[in-house]
């Protein structure tokens, strides 16, 4: 089996940058200029649903796809990506390190993908909570996110996470959980799934 991690770096000027890590199981058939095309795509339909409500100070700084084994170690680098993925909304940003928060489980209860979407302005937040507009794009986000992709050749493209725990790649199962209330960017730790 082959498997892909997704770097995507995003600049938040003097508040610092964020880092968002995806992996995904992939046809290894394809080349390499197809598979950084289908990243490309998969990381647009995954932010293309919050742009609008992540501050223009919020801009994608750098995107790098890597051939991993099933403990994330690296294989090799495929190459770099530059989707459209900055933030595009006016007004202040939220403080750091709050973010959208979400995650997406797989068969293994203990292992699970989660995600903390940066650089939220303070319009879509009333009284301490995310408003249901951001929610319904958060939505669409992680269904971007952790749906099967058909693609090159036809064959399945499979998003899951690298687990520690399991020692191997292992796929989301289909069941997502969202939240309205503010999560926050964190670090992340080596041989964790996120």
């Amino acid at each position: 089996m082959s498997f892909l991690r997704v770097n995507m770096r995003f600049s938040q000027q003097s508040l610092g940058s964020a880092v968002n890590v995806y992996h995904m199981e992939y046809n290894p058939t394809a080349s390499d200029a197809a598979i950084l095309a289908e990243c490309e795509s998969w990381m647009e339909d995954i932010y293309t649903p919050l742009r609008s409500f992540m501050d223009a100070g919020c801009q994608f700084a750098s995107g790098q796809v890597l051939e991993v084994d099933g403990l994330g170690f690296t294989i090799r680098v495929i190459g770099s990506i530059a989707p459209n993925v900055s933030g595009t909304a006016t007004g202040d940003q939220l403080a750091l390190p709050t973010a959208l928060s979400a995650f997406v489980r797989t068969e293994f209860p203990k292992v699970k993908g989660s995600k903390r979407f940066p650089g939220i302005g303070e319009t879509w937040q009333t009284d301490g909570l995310f408003v249901n507009t951001i929610i319904n794009a958060l939505i669409q986000a992680v269904l971007a996110w952790a749906g099967q992709r058909g693609s090159i050749l036809t064959l399945l493209w499979t998003p899951g996470v690298i687990s520690g725990q399991q020692g191997d790649f292992v796929p989301f199962e289909g069941t997502a959980v969202v939240t309205n209330i503010p999560g926050t960017q964190v670090t992340r730790k080596p041989l964790r799934g996120q």
